[in-house]
């Protein structure tokens, strides 16, 4: 508790200040925080003063009133750049919130720019720093997926900047040819990142379609000296009836029924865009507009065994081929 109560303590320092524009002398903040409950010495307002300042906070106590301690309004970078108490700390809390990135070809990038960022802003005191990121918490679904190396990404990323076809080898995802590769011409559209991978919105020159491909089963990609005239794909048009990634299958309403104690947790998240949720004696109705495929059908087997599907039926009958298969590789397993 006391880490958390001076955390807290140097947040209603640096608000003090804030409603005080004129300044206040190390005494008179002593005095607001008493009134909020914090019994401290004027050494050690000092102190916090101090660690606000190795932090970047831009607070002075220069000029003629020397002992009065003031939150100037930005933090200048330059003429045209210049950031405020509240942008630093929202700077910093972004910083923690990309941690789940590393290993992922991106990182060394953006951790590379928050540095610079440190540099620029004069940043001394990083223990102060690590103060106010400690008030914050970050869960992910999924750590980076280390699969994706840089000479691919940098590829495909060139050519979407610079509209060429692109040439891939691609690990194929059929069950029957779990680990055939096959050569691609693709059009690329899009690079999107989700659930801690990266992917590739693409046309398949061969048919024409529009498709996703993770970026981790490219084994390998080279730009090729053809033009493409990509077709300004809208993500959130293309992603709309999507569970997660897939974009493949067809449009269908779904309608679950989810008995407790898992329908309180599913009722207390989004899942999708279009989903209603309609409480009953038991749990939860869920309807939703989706495509069908087996990244639904598998969110689906895992609220077993809390649910029933009530429509489509070729919904049910991919669970229950999923069910099957589960069930045939633990006995497997077991009889090894």
């Amino acid at each position: 508790m006391e880490r958390n109560n001076q955390i807290t303590r140097i947040l209603r320092v640096i608000h003090h200040l804030e409603v005080n524009p004129r300044g206040l002398t190390a005494k008179q903040i002593k005095e607001f925080l008493r009134d909020d409950g914090y019994e401290i010495t004027v050494d050690t307002i000092y102190r916090d003063l101090k660690a606000l300042q190795g932090a970047g906070i831009p607070i002075t106590n220069e000029g003629e009133n020397a002992g009065q301690w003031k939150l100037e309004p930005y933090a200048q970078i330059s003429k045209s750049v210049s950031f405020s108490a509240k942008d630093l700390i929202s700077l910093f809390i972004a910083q923690e919130s990309i941690t789940h990135l590393q290993g992922s070809p991106v990182y060394t990038d953006i951790k590379a720019f928050f540095g610079k960022l440190h540099t620029l802003l004069k940043i001394k005191d990083f223990d102060a720093l690590n103060e106010y990121k400690g008030i914050f918490g970050f869960k992910f679904k999924a750590s980076w997926h280390s699969g994706v190396s840089q000479e691919v990404l940098d590829t495909v990323h060139s050519a979407c900047a610079e509209k060429q076809l692109l040439k891939v080898s691609y690990k194929s995802n059929y069950q029957d040819k779990p680990n055939e590769y096959k050569e691609r011409i693709l059009g690329p559209e899009k690079i999107y990142f989700a659930d801690s991978s990266a992917y590739l919105i693409a046309v398949d020159q061969n048919d024409q379609t529009t498709k996703t491909y993770s970026l981790a089963r490219i084994q390998s990609v080279e730009m090729l000296d053809q033009e493409y005239t990509p077709k300004e794909l809208n993500l959130e048009n293309y992603f709309k009836h999507s569970f997660g990634v897939l974009n493949t299958g067809e449009v269908q309403k779904v309608e679950i029924s989810i008995r407790e104690p898992l329908a309180s947790y599913i009722s207390e998240r989004r899942w999708h865009d279009s989903q209603v949720l309609v409480r009953h004696a038991d749990g939860i109705h869920l309807t939703m507009e989706v495509r069908l495929n087996d990244e639904f059908a598998r969110w689906v087997l895992s609220l077993s065994p809390y649910f029933e599907i009530k429509k489509p039926q070729a919904l049910s009958d991919r669970v229950l081929e999923l069910m099957e298969i589960n069930l045939k590789n633990m006995n497997l397993k077991k009889a090894a």
